[in-house]
């Protein structure tokens, strides 16, 4: 599947009820044509700490599998949850991050790991990797 904005609400929403009890705000939800940063969560915090303008952001450069996109959105909302929740502000990979994971992983039957193996991966239609890797070679 080719990721568009609508699906990745409509993942948020089934996997919020499913594996947060529905705890989590609707993000807003963003596509970017990124090789690298297949998945993305980020925030702003208001003057209390609390999360504002939360965004999940994934790439249209795979043609993810329905178990892809599931693992790679679900291991964006650990993130948004910790931060949520005032457990890991930075959104790191810490402890926090590999516990939740590592939990989800026993309990569900997922795989989120703090990088994702891209051996699998396949490219989008029309998506080269030449540019993949022209883009990789680049400073920014």
């Amino acid at each position: 599947m080719i990721v568009t904005q609508q699906d990745i609400l409509d993942g948020f929403i089934i996997f919020n009820e499913k594996y947060f009890n529905g705890e989590l705000e609707i993000p807003k939800a963003k596509v970017n044509n990124s090789y690298k940063y297949i998945g993305r969560f980020y925030c702003r915090f208001d003057r209390k700490g609390r999360v504002i303008k939360p965004t999940i952001e994934m790439s249209k450069c795979y043609d993810f599998t329905k178990k892809q996109f599931r693992d790679i959105l679900v291991h964006e909302m650990i993130h948004y949850y910790l931060m949520w929740n005032g457990e890991d502000v930075n959104g790191t990979h810490g402890e926090a991050f590999l516990g939740m994971a590592e939990m989800f992983n026993k309990k569900f039957k997922l795989n989120i790991t703090p990088t994702i193996d891209m051996t699998d991966y396949v490219l989008s239609p029309g998506k080269t990797l030449f540019m993949y890797k022209l883009r990789m070679m680049m400073p920014f």
